[in-house]
């Protein structure tokens, strides 16, 4: 989705605005559930393919674990997924200027300051101070 794309463009490339998402080399579409995404223009055709239903053996390959792909894909809005050195470990919730975020293990010390740090850095329009962020063990 629009805001969700900003903040995967963010993970991906220094120096990103709140409008990046709206650069002409991005389109949008519609994807599961009726939500607007937002995919590179010239991978439309891959993305289109990949909204058709195959994803449930997708999901067992990224989280294996029953209950926390239940806690990743709930039947009402999904939260982020927390990724620590490419691996699915936790989700993330925002609401206004709160960040929670349920690892699901324990992160070391250096996760948790890389999470900050990502979460400090994060380039969300109309935010007025800083984010308070939670770790919900």
């Amino acid at each position: 989705m629009p805001r969700a794309a900003l903040l995967s463009i963010h993970a991906r490339v220094a120096g990103t605005q709140p409008s990046t998402w709206e650069d002409s080399s991005l389109v949008q579409l519609w994807g599961p559930r009726f939500n607007v995404v937002v995919v590179a223009a010239r991978d439309l055709a891959v993305f289109t393919l990949g909204t058709l239903p195959l994803q449930g053996a997708d999901r067992e390959l990224l989280v294996p674990n029953p209950d926390h792909r239940r806690a990743l894909w709930t039947p009402r809005v999904w939260p982020g997924g927390l990724l620590v050195h490419g691996e699915i470990l936790g989700t993330w919730r925002r609401a206004d200027q709160a960040m929670t975020v349920q690892p699901w293990r324990r992160l070391s010390q250096a996760e948790r300051d890389a999470v900050a740090a990502e979460v400090a850095s994060l380039p969300l329009p109309g935010l007025q101070g800083r984010i308070a962020l939670r770790f919900d063990d």
